[in-house]
This record gives C-alpha cells, sequence and structure tokens, in this order.
C-alpha cells in the first residue's frame, strides 16, 4: 500500500511540471509570435513611409528646379546640380555604403534591440546577445575616420583640378567646402542611423529627411529669389552655387540634430558607444573579423557600383563647360523624375 500511495503522491507532481513545461512553452512561442508580427508590421509601415517619403523628395526636387531655372544661369544649375552633387556623393558611398550592406544584414538575434534588457556589465562576450549588438556598434563607426580622409582628399582634388570657368564662379570654394563638411557631418551620424535602422525606427529617417527636403528647397528658393533681385542681366544670380551648397548644409544639420536628439532623450546613449569585447579565450578586440572582411568587400563592389551609377556625371563634369552641365542636369531632371516617380509608387 505504501508503495501504491508513493506512486500517487509522485504522479501529481510530475503531471504539474509538465503541465508548467507545456505553459513555459507556450507562453514562449505566445512571445515569439508577438515579437514577429511586431517585426512584420514595422516593416510594412516602414517601407509604405520610406515610398512616401521618396514620393515627397521627388516631387520637392522637380517643383524646384523649375522654379530656380528662371532665375538662374545654365552654368551655376550645372555646377551645383553636377559637380557638388557628385562631391556629396562621392564622399558618402565610398565611406559608408560598404558598411551600411554589412551591417544592416545583421545576425538573427541582433536584428532588434530592446535597450531596457541589454545589461551594462563591462565586460561584454562576443557570443553573447549584447556582444552580438556591439559588434556592429563599433563597427559603425568606422565610416567617420575614413569619411574625414575621403572629404579631405574630395575637396582638395575639387580646388586643385577645377578648371578656369569653374574656379571663378563666385563662391565656388566656400561651396566646396560646405558640400565636404554637409557629407562628414551625415557620416557622423552614421552610428545612429544603423542603430535606427536596425530596430525598425523608421519613423526618425522619414521624420528627419522629410523635414530636410522641405527645408532645403525653401532656402535654396529663398536664395534664389534674393540673389536675382537688383540684377538687370537675365539668369544672373548674386549667389549662385552658394544658395545650393547653404541649402545642403542646413539639411545636414537638420538631420544630426534629429538623430542626436532622439537617442539621447528616448534611448540610453551609452549603449551606443564603441566597446571592447572579449572571445571564448577572454582575448579582447574591438571589430569582429568576420563583419570587417564582408564590410571591405561591399566597399570594394560599391566602388564599382559608384562608378556605373555616377559614370555620366563624372564624364560630363570632365568632358564639358559648366553651362553644357546645366543643359545635361536640365535634361536629365526633365526626363528621368517621371520614371523615377513611377518607380517609387510601382
Amino acid at each position: 500500500m505504501s508503495t501504491i500511495k508513493r506512486k500517487t503522491a509522485v504522479k501529481p507532481s510530475s503531471q504539474k511540471d509538465e503541465n508548467n513545461t507545456g505553459a513555459t512553452a507556450g507562453s514562449d512561442q505566445s512571445e515569439s509570435s508577438k515579437n514577429i508580427s511586431r517585426i512584420l508590421s514595422s516593416s510594412v509601415s516602414g517601407a509604405s513611409s520610406l515610398v512616401i517619403l521618396q514620393l515627397i523628395s521627388r516631387l520637392a526636387t522637380f517643383g524646384l528646379h523649375q522654379i530656380v531655372l528662371r532665375y538662374t544661369d545654365p552654368a551655376t544649375f550645372g555646377i551645383a546640380s553636377v559637380q557638388l552633387e557628385l562631391l556629396l556623393a562621392t564622399i558618402l558611398f565610398l565611406s559608408r555604403e560598404g558598411f551600411r550592406c554589412a551591417l544592416l544584414r545583421g545576425e538573427d538575434d541582433s536584428i532588434v534591440v530592446d535597450c531596457n534588457n541589454i545589461s551594462k556589465e563591462s565586460k561584454v562576450l562576443a557570443d553573447s546577445k549584447k556582444g552580438s549588438v556591439q559588434k556592429i556598434t563599433n563597427l559603425s563607426y568606422i565610416p567617420i575616420p575614413i569619411g574625414m580622409i575621403t572629404t579631405f582628399l574630395a575637396c582638395a582634388f575639387y580646388l586643385y583640378y577645377a578648371t578656369e570657368d569653374t574656379w571663378n564662379t563666385p563662391y565656388y570654394v566656400t561651396s566646396v567646402v560646405l558640400y565636404g563638411l554637409s557629407a562628414f557631418g551625415e557620416l557622423i551620424i552614421e552610428p545612429l542611423y544603423i542603430a535606427a535602422m536596425n530596430n525598425l525606427i523608421f519613423k526618425l529617417r522619414v521624420s528627419c529627411e522629410g523635414i530636410g527636403v522641405i527645408v532645403r528647397c525653401i532656402i535654396t528658393l529663398a536664395l534664389t529669389l534674393l540673389g536675382a533681385q537688383g540684377n538687370d542681366e537675365k539668369y544672373s544670380n548674386t549667389f549662385g552655387i552658394l544658395a545650393f551648397a547653404v541649402a545642403q548644409f542646413v539639411f545636414t544639420l537638420i538631420m544630426m540634430t534629429g538623430y542626436i536628439g532622439y537617442f539621447v532623450f528616448k534611448w540610453d546613449i551609452s549603449l551606443l558607444m564603441p566597446r571592447k569585447l572579449y572571445d571564448n579565450k577572454n582575448k579582447e578586440f574591438w571589430l569582429d573579423a568576420h563583419l570587417f572582411s564582408l564590410a571591405k568587400t561591399f566597399t570594394k563592389q560599391s566602388l564599382l557600383k559608384h562608378i556605373l551609377t555616377e559614370g555620366d556625371k563624372m564624364l560630363i563634369a570632365w568632358l564639358s563647360s559648366p553651362v553644357d552641365q546645366g543643359i545635361y542636369a536640365f535634361v536629365v531632371n526633365y526626363g528621368m523624375n517621371e520614371q523615377r516617380l513611377l518607380y517609387t509608387l510601382y
């Protein structure tokens, strides 16, 4: 009888353990499904917002060019739309594109980060969840020193090899410097951009870029109209390319203010600082070899991609006069915007 009693006593306990295990597994599955649902909804919402942002940006830029063309000469429009835009694109593309491609892919457990649930221990293990996030954070700072070198070399090249017609353009040196500072300013907030995208904070990008594009158009238009007043010659403008340079610089300031303000007030900014990592053998390192190698590979590929994408501007800037560059920019803006709008919508 005692044996039967012991069996009877143990049996409910076993059933209770099985029930607890089943309940735990069920709660884990429920939490996992909620996370997947949240990620999918955020992705869909973010994709829709980015499409709207591209649409607004294209329409605003197209409308701005139609007005600005009436108050500026082709040479000014050509230098701003071809040479200076090429300078900005070259610095940004070569400095960050490869790292973006590598870091925005992420790993299985490091795409979405809950900053409230990550511990702040001084020693970060590379194989832990925080270590996976820290690998991305550390590497996201590399475009900044690369950008310093790229910005200096690109601006020096533009100033040293400028043609006589380009060099004699009013405010050319100032505009080149402002475009270089604008590019470097965007690289400074690159770690914040990587963190925002990996955490599906698409609204931050949409808000900052949307406001920046609108303000950039307003400043360009205002300075162009102001520079056109009091000039007897048709298409003559006092500010010229400086209007485009100042507007681009203000756009970068808005981007920096938006990203830095968001992460300072809504995040624990200490989680975005570079920190040492430790492997299983307690060996410390800063950069993950696999991610760094992947970023270098993408950077090499981005060089070819940049040549294929901006090759027409490179040839036009090298072989043509500023007036011809302005005509080319005018034709491209008229001919390509409709296709780009349709591509954005569909």
